[in-house]
């Protein structure tokens, strides 16, 4: 059964794939999404709710968004 998934998955991948350009492309955006995917997580953990939840407003432990983070 986890055949099935995966040479569906590697089947939806590929399409609109042509050059090497293409699947680095690809390859670049699947990991960016990977990632933000491992960091929404960590954040859900470490905060104890998940994103646009009510639960952390006016906590002072709150994804507002309204503070932007530099990164140096």
């Amino acid at each position: 059964m986890q055949d099935f998934f995966y040479d569906k998955t590697i089947k939806e991948l590929k399409k609109g794939c042509r050059t090497v350009e293409d699947v680095q492309q690809m390859m670049k955006d699947l990991f960016k999404e990977t990632l933000q995917q491992i960091f929404e997580a960590e954040f859900e953990e470490e905060l104890g709710y998940q994103k646009h939840n009510v639960k952390g407003n006016n906590t002072g432990n709150s994804r507002n968004e309204e503070n932007q983070i530099k990164v140096w």
